[in-house]
């Protein structure tokens, strides 16, 4: 492996197996994550919220780290009032579609499901509420098979 490539390999295998850190590092500065320091009451605050914790480079590690999620897996069941947007649209992101839903009680945020497409392949990237705001992402580590690469 060439030095480089190895470089990028153990960087990327950091992020997968949760190595973030809170404090910035000097050679990964889009890595680096905030908690959410208020309450989220409306859809681009959301909307900011998500966009902060998950750019698009950690959905991607994220995708290749873990297989697709099976059709027969159920979502996140938003039945009343919701929310719903894409991020990075307009944005070349490497993927068909990045968007998330949120449930709503009494008109404030209950829970929600960021969701990642490529293809016929469909990520459930996270499933969350106020407190997981709080917490870094969860990068599981490698489970094989079934990321990008297996077409």
């Amino acid at each position: 492996m060439k030095p480089i490539k190895a470089a990028m390999h153990v960087a990327s295998m950091m992020a997968l197996t949760g190595c973030l850190s809170r404090e910035p590092s000097p050679n990964s500065s889009t890595l680096k994550w905030h908690p959410v320091e208020h309450t989220v009451s409306t859809q681009e605050q959301l909307n900011s919220a998500l966009m902060a914790r998950w750019p698009v480079r950690l959905i991607g590690e994220y995708c290749r780290s873990v297989r697709s999620t099976p059709a027969t897996f159920q979502n996140l069941v938003a039945s009343g009032d919701y929310w719903e947007n894409d991020l990075y649209r307009g944005e070349k992101t490497g993927f068909d579609r990045i968007w998330w839903y949120a449930s709503l009680t009494n008109g404030m945020l209950d829970e929600y499901s960021l969701n990642a497409t490529k293809g016929r392949k469909h990520w459930i990237v996270e499933f969350g509420n106020l407190q997981t705001l709080t917490r870094p992402p969860n990068i599981p580590k490698s489970m094989g098979p079934g990321g990008w690469g297996d077409q």
